[in-house]
């Protein structure tokens, strides 16, 4: 779940950045948007002739960033000996076919960043984004943190950089589902797809290898799509490892009980947000699970336009103010609500790990705390030593 203001990457604070070093960067980012449309120009694999998952309805060159430009990028942040980089960017949106939240094949879109000057490419990353209720937030748009700031670190360092936008954001016509496991993996998946078609007509050769990684929203999704990876391979690819970053795993048990004892800044608003959701998807009445008037005002306030910030000062500070009765006691006995059995299904607990990953947690993250990821570590099996680490 973790702070709207997506945390993708640690950084500073405006008000700290030394004036020499944000007049460098401003140049630098002004001088990379006139070179839009000098990216790599990618050789068109034709839209798909029929609407099939992971079929391409469009590619679009976006921008290039010289490596000089991203070291620049790095400084201006002090990353630069953190992320060392060996290329310059080429961003690209893809459009593609994917599944909606109703199973029906919709339009949706992701980032695809190739890293520039080689012809091979050392294997493909999938960076899920955090948290963001602002559709101008989606990695293709670009968004400077959820989008480019990604595609600098892997693309930089030799490797594909796909970052789906989820349905909802970007070219999906869908609200967006929010910790809707299946039609996110299901972005993903098909972004992956898209993304092996584009590539196969192009002069590059590469590695299969697979990587998932995500923060926060993402977290889950990364945990979610490695699971179904486990189950179901996509033909080119081979998952190797996964990276979760502060991502929430035990949404009923864990994160909803934490999220009601009212000490997570962004409580309401995740709260909030799942209800409408989940009411949408599951086709269920918003108003057993939310009080009046926020059943009436909750669709508003999630209408694309707005961000944390501002949601968050609208809804009341404790989560429990939004609630009804029927939820509340559901959580307290473990009894059975459909809102809280959603929950459940929407978890990415107590299964058999094949692939190596790793799941992070800081231990004074007042959103997504510790114990979520603990417990996984203790519920979850894993087929060799060492395939989970904490």
């Amino acid at each position: 779940m973790t702070a709207p203001a997506s945390r993708a990457l640690p950084v500073s604070d405006g008000a700290c950045i030394p004036a020499r070093r944000t007049s460098v960067f401003l140049v630098s980012f002004t001088f990379c948007l006139m070179l839009t449309g000098c990216a790599i120009d990618l050789e068109s694999p034709g839209p798909s002739m029929q609407p099939v998952p992971g079929g391409i309805i469009r590619v679009e060159q976006l921008s290039y960033w010289p490596r000089w430009v991203l070291w620049t990028l790095f400084w201006w942040q002090d990353l630069e000996e953190r992320f060392p980089l060996e290329n310059g960017i080429s961003l690209h949106r893809v459009t593609y076919w994917s599944e909606g939240t109703t199973g029906t094949l919709l339009p949706a879109s992701g980032l695809l960043a190739l890293p520039a000057g080689t012809q091979r490419w050392k294997g493909t990353v999938s960076w899920q984004h955090g948290t963001a209720t602002l559709k101008t937030d989606a990695p293709s748009a670009p968004s400077l943190y959820n989008g480019v700031l990604a595609a600098a670190i892997f693309a930089g360092a030799g490797y594909v950089l796909v970052a789906p936008d989820y349905p909802g954001f970007g070219a999906s016509p869908e609200p967006h589902a929010y910790y809707h496991s299946a039609s996110i993996t299901e972005s993903m998946i098909n972004l992956l797809k898209a993304t092996r078609t584009i590539l196969a007509v192009q002069p590059l050769q590469g590695s299969r290898h697979l990587f998932l990684t995500g923060f926060s929203q993402g977290g889950h999704a990364t945990l979610a799509a490695h699971q179904q990876l486990e189950r179901t391979s996509i033909e080119g690819y081979d998952l190797t490892g996964s990276a979760s970053i502060a991502g929430p795993m035990n949404l009923a048990e864990v994160q909803l009980r934490y999220a009601l004892e009212g000490k997570a800044k962004f409580g309401s608003l995740y709260i909030a947000w799942i209800a409408l959701c989940y009411a949408r998807v599951y086709d269920q009445p918003i108003n057993d699970v939310l009080l009046a008037p926020w059943d009436d005002i909750v669709s508003s306030l999630f209408d694309g336009t707005r961000d944390g910030a501002e949601i968050v000062a609208t809804l009341p500070t404790s989560p429990t103010s939004l609630l009804t009765e029927k939820v509340k006691a559901a959580i307290r006995l473990d009894g059975s609500h459909w809102f809280v059995d959603r929950l459940h299904d929407n978890s990415v607990v107590d299964w058999t790990v094949k692939t190596p990953l790793r799941a992070y947690y800081a231990d004074k993250d007042v959103d997504v705390i510790p114990k979520d990821v603990i417990t996984f570590r203790k519920s979850s099996q894993a087929t060799a030593s060492g395939a989970i680490s904490v």
